[in-house]
């Protein structure tokens, strides 16, 4: 429904264009009037309204000085000029302004209508020409962000990259290179959040040839630095990273961290800097409350990276990695479980998400010593991924896809081992093993695998059960107690995870061939 506002000093006039407007079959309402321009303009900033009708003549301010200030002012606004005189200069100061229709009076229903009609037809005309050039606009954004996201994760040939920088009015041709990971939350990207981000992002950077920003994913935005000294590189990279925790803090309310690599010498090395980036930023306190800045030097050789707090889930590589075929239903669910179908602001986040599986999935093939492009060249044109985005079936399928090619191909390579991923999950079963609430879902949860696979990988790498191993960790803590502390046994079976004393007994008995009353006895601590 397109809203009509009416200026004119005739009280008839103005009676007899409402009911001509509340008569006539068009997807318009009447939403205020005004006897002058000089009333008139205060309502039309309120009420915005699409379609302004004024008189040429009336007091204090007449109606082309209105127009011309609304066509500045709001210049969405479409105008239909009335005058009661047929001069020559009325109709050509109209048409400088860009009036859309000039009625004369006494007004004709017929006349009135038409000119509605026709303004009607213009608007929607500039919503489809908005539209159009709106989705070039965005296709032509997302394909650099994709572009600088294929170059960073190393997935484009050095002779591409300087092939196609051109397309999107980038020069990566520089002597020294650096990367930035900015960890943020995954709220920053819902309704507007996205378009917030990356208008930030042009605000701060769009003036700097050395500086590349852009999303990537949909929980991180990344910083490409390029200079020619590595003190000049870094100087411009911690000057950038402040800059921006400055603005995201102030106009987003939105606390970040921002991991920065080590300065590399060829675009080759940039997928080894973004990774660098990316453990920089993961090194964070739990219950982190202040923006920071972590530069890969600065890590201990003792670090050890966590899940970055700002995030709400599981790196997605881990996931990819230990994930089963029967697992991909559940996963591309949670995975899409973030945007709906009916909100045009999730086209584009559903794009983001699409872009970051393919991307996270072609770096895993990658590790499998397989070629991304052979895995993937059939449904990795960018281009058309926006038009899949579109759909959320057709995003699910998408997912779908990709997850079942990664576990296809990863059957097809040569079995992977385990070995951190495992020490992982033993050092969490020693840290919470008196968590009576502890199971094989809560540490399959915590190293990122499903409860199926985690529960067979285990067994293949340490030769028992995920029970065999608690509960052996269980009473090795209980003998402990029971040869240093003269604590009471039913204390002691709490305190290693049992709320039943009479069935720790029992499973101490079972490991021991001693109660744990006559292991006490036989270990001296009576």
């Amino acid at each position: 429904m397109y809203r009509i506002f009416l200026a004119d000093d005739e009280d008839i006039i103005r009676d007899g264009i409402r009911r001509t407007i509340d008569r006539v079959d068009l997807p318009v309402s009447f939403c205020g009037e005004a006897p002058d321009g000089e009333m008139a303009l205060p309502l039309i900033q309120e009420l915005r309204p699409d379609i302004l009708i004024t008189d040429v003549r009336m007091p204090f301010m007449d109606g082309l000085a209105l127009a011309s200030l609304v066509r500045r002012a709001m210049p969405w606004v479409h105008i239909i000029v009335l005058s009661g005189h047929d001069e020559f200069e009325y109709a050509r100061r109209s048409v400088s302004i860009g009036v859309d229709a000039y009625l004369l009076k006494p007004i004709d229903p017929v006349n009135l209508r038409k000119a509605l009609e026709e303004t009607i037809a213009r608007i929607e005309a500039d919503k489809v020409q908005l539209l159009a050039r709106q989705r070039t606009d965005d296709e032509h954004m997302l394909l650099r962000e994709n572009f600088l996201a294929r170059v960073v994760s190393g997935a484009l040939p050095s002779a591409d990259i300087h092939d196609q920088s051109s397309r999107f009015g980038i020069n990566l041709l520089a002597k020294q290179y650096q990367v930035g990971y900015v960890a943020l939350s995954q709220a920053c990207f819902r309704g507007e959040g996205t378009e917030r981000l990356r208008c930030l992002f042009s605000k701060l950077f769009d003036t700097r040839d050395t500086v590349q920003a852009f999303l990537k994913g949909c929980d991180c935005g990344i910083l490409l630095l390029t200079g020619n000294t590595p003190d000049e590189v870094q100087e411009t990279a911690y000057e950038v990273a402040r800059a921006l925790q400055h603005e995201l803090e102030r106009l987003l309310d939105t606390v970040s961290v921002i991991g920065l690599s080590r300065v590399c010498d060829r675009l080759s090395a940039l997928p080894d800097a973004l990774q660098q980036a990316r453990q920089a930023a993961q090194v964070v306190g739990s219950g982190q409350k202040q923006s920071r800045i972590t530069g890969f030097d600065e890590l201990s050789e003792t670090a050890s990276p966590t899940r970055i707090e700002l995030g709400a889930d599981m790196p997605l590589v881990d996931k990819i990695r230990h994930m089963q075929e029967k697992d991909i239903p559940d996963m591309v669910n949670a995975y899409l479980s973030t945007v709906k179908q009916e909100d045009v602001q999730s086209v584009l986040y559903r794009y983001y998400l699409l872009v970051d599986l393919l991307m996270v999935a072609s770096r895993f093939v990658r590790e499998l010593q397989m070629e991304p492009q052979e895995c993937f060249e059939d449904v990795s044109d960018i281009s058309k991924l926006l038009h899949t985005a579109g759909n959320l079936d057709s995003a699910r399928d998408f997912c779908t896809e990709i997850l079942e090619r990664v576990v296809r191909y990863r059957g097809m390579s040569e079995p992977i081992r385990y070995g951190a991923e495992i020490e992982r999950a033993r050092t969490f079963i020693r840290e919470n093993h008196a968590d009576p609430n502890i199971s094989l879902h809560v540490v399959a949860s915590a190293i990122g695998f499903s409860p199926n696979y985690f529960s067979t990988i285990f067994s293949q790498e340490t030769g028992e059960t995920f029970i065999e191993y608690l509960t052996k960790t269980r009473i090795e803590a209980a003998k402990k107690a029971l040869r240093e502390t003269d604590r009471k046994l039913s204390e002691i079976a709490f305190d290693i995870g049992y709320n039943e004393p009479q069935y720790f007994s029992y499973i101490f008995k079972k490991r021991t061939g001693l109660t744990p009353r006559e292991y006490r006895m036989q270990e001296g601590n009576t």
